[in-house]
């Protein structure tokens, strides 16, 4: 938190944070409704997702509520 401070304000950090987690809702939404991508942000190959080298898939990994 001390390294966000040198770079920000409260009210900024509390909107960063605001905006991290609407993200975040969008995204579990997204997945569970099964929404296609928009094409924003290229995706490398599926066969490197899965031996492993690849970024992670949605509802994989640490703080997943599929976990």
């Amino acid at each position: 938190m001390g390294r966000l401070k040198e770079h920000f304000d409260d009210d900024a950090i509390v909107e960063l944070t605001a905006l991290i987690a609407f993200q975040n809702m969008s995204s579990k939404f997204n997945g569970a409704l099964a929404v296609p991508p928009q094409g924003f942000c290229r995706l490398p190959d599926s066969a490197s997702s899965e031996n492993g080298t690849g970024p992670m898939q949605p509802g994989a990994g640490a703080g997943s509520l599929a976990d």
